[in-house]
């Protein structure tokens, strides 16, 4: 094989080998850009009391609620909404399963963290809605 051809040949196999890494490296890029944020998971504004209490129930039902109960790091603002906010994170946290942010249209995933002072919200990490 003459020289020329050798190097044509190795041409060739060097721009195919940058095509891959082109591909790749763009693929990479689209994962990069579904990046996963920190998220929580609380009641919305307009939901009523009575569903929030009934989402509450439900949520510590299978979860630790004692920081809203008296005493407790999260009662204060002693509200239904901000229980329910609680309990329904503290649910989605234990459970690991965002996508049960719903609790009958009463909540909503957010990525603004509303721990308040010493009442801590725990996140989980989710795909940012664009």
């Amino acid at each position: 094989m003459a020289f020329h051809q050798k190097m044509s040949a190795c041409s060739a196999m060097l721009i195919m080998m940058m095509m891959m890494l082109s591909i790749e490296t763009s693929a990479a890029r689209s994962y990069d850009s579904q990046q996963k944020v920190p998220c929580w998971c609380v009641a919305v504004a307009t939901a009523d009391d009575t569903q929030l209490q009934a989402g509450i129930d439900y949520a510590c039902a299978h979860t630790d609620c004692r920081d809203i109960q008296a005493g407790g790091l999260c009662l204060d603002p002693d509200n239904v909404q901000w229980h329910a906010s609680f309990a329904y994170n503290s649910y989605i946290v234990v459970k690991r399963t965002p996508s049960d942010c719903y609790f009958n249209g009463t909540a909503g995933i957010t990525t603004k963290n509303p721990s308040r002072g010493s009442c801590h919200f725990l996140n989980f990490l989710c795909t940012p809605a664009h």
